[in-house]
């Protein structure tokens, strides 16, 4: 099963001092492959137990101030 949000959903995941964008969540490697081989722009940002989240690799993201 995946799920690509749409242009309203907007999920986030922090990385690097940076929040991402996800583009869709996956929970299999058959299809996380199946989305990334239709949409170019994606690539796997992190595994969470069965969920594989995919971001646009060409995101910059948006910097996250420390606390």
């Amino acid at each position: 099963m995946i799920h690509k949000l749409t242009a309203t959903e907007h999920l986030c995941i922090r990385s690097m001092g940076k929040a991402l964008r996800l583009m869709a969540i996956a929970d299999n490697d058959d299809d996380a492959n199946r989305f990334m081989m239709r949409n170019d722009r994606a690539a796997v940002v992190a595994c969470l137990g069965p969920l594989i989240l995919m971001a646009d690799k060409h995101d910059n993201g948006t910097d996250i101030p420390r606390a």
